[in-house]
């Protein structure tokens, strides 16, 4: 495996842990708005020291535009991604909203970027979907079921495929990963403190919107195992191997997060693997092998195939 798609395999592995630690996290009673805010503030706390280490660390006048509107569509994506569970929509639907993120990907990777589409892609983009269709396994009236929670978690999966872009379009152009991660989470958090009063004025519950930094120490070491492994160490893989992957590919690899909480949720929560969920799983891993396979093949020699030589 060439190390660009073991660092987005490994990105996509570690993600599995974010719907789990965030289960237990609310477990703990904190907030949808503090679920969304402190897991991630602690990157600024972790990647400071290295900004001052050395110059490429450090964001680049050049890269500011991006990285500005990289953070601020990184706050849209967390907000429509709990937006939808606000709004009432069944967890079954948005996770399956969500992660169209491949077919999104895919198609404004071409528009934008030019990446070619080839049967392979395709290939894995279709049992993608079918896999989370049959992972989540969600009725037929909640499908059709269509209000403002599924529009907007139709749109989260829309935003995470355009922060999957943005990222590849950042490590194409020269930004550090740590300088992407930093600026991401930095304009993210000013972005999101901007909101939280508007957000006030909207939404009562303090399930939803209470903020406090009053937690005991366990919950401190869960959101810094939360924020090492899915945030800092996580995501700077992640763009690590962007500089070579494909957005494309990259959002299907990324597909191994649900099937890694999963496994989580059934070996630390007690939750039940049942056979739709082990069939989702496997056709999801496929998608990811063919993916990783051809990325070790070559795109040049995978284009002379198609073109029968």
């Amino acid at each position: 495996m060439k190390k660009e798609y073991l660092f987005v395999t490994l990105t996509g592995i570690f993600s599995g842990f974010i719907v789990f630690l965030g289960r237990v996290l609310s477990n703990y009673g904190l907030s949808l708005f503090e679920l969304a805010t402190l897991p991630y503030v602690l990157s600024l706390i972790f990647l400071l020291p290295f900004l001052f280490l050395k110059k490429k660390y450090r964001i680049q006048k050049q890269h500011l535009p991006i990285l500005v509107l990289y953070g601020i569509l990184s706050g849209f994506l967390v907000l429509s991604q709990f937006g939808a569970v606000m709004l009432g929509a069944p967890i079954a639907i948005i996770v399956l909203l969500l992660y169209t993120q491949p077919l999104w990907t895919i198609l404004l990777s071409r528009i934008f970027m030019k990446e070619k589409i080839n049967k392979f892609t395709l290939i894995a983009c279709i049992l993608v979907l079918i896999g989370i269709v049959t992972l989540v396994n969600p009725s037929n009236k909640e499908i059709f079921k269509i209000d403002l929670g599924f529009l907007v978690a139709l749109l989260g999966g829309v935003f995470l495929s355009i922060w999957i872009i943005m990222g590849r379009i950042s490590s194409t152009k020269g930004s550090h990963p740590i300088a992407t991660k930093y600026s991401e989470i930095l304009f993210m958090i000013i972005f999101l403190a901007i909101a939280y009063p508007f957000l006030l004025l909207f939404v009562k519950s303090p399930e939803i919107v209470s903020f406090s930094l009053n937690w005991p120490i366990v919950v401190w070491g869960i959101l810094l195992i939360f924020n090492l492994l899915t945030q800092t160490l996580g995501h700077v893989l992640f763009y690590m191997g962007l500089k070579k992957v494909p957005a494309s590919n990259a959002g299907i690899i990324l597909l191994l997060e649900p099937v890694g909480a999963t496994f989580l949720a059934a070996l630390f929560l007690k939750e039940a693997i049942t056979i739709n969920v082990f069939i989702g799983g496997i056709l999801i891993l496929i998608a990811n092998y063919l993916v990783i396979k051809k990325g070790d093949y070559g795109e040049e020699k995978i284009i002379e195939l198609e073109k029968g030589r």
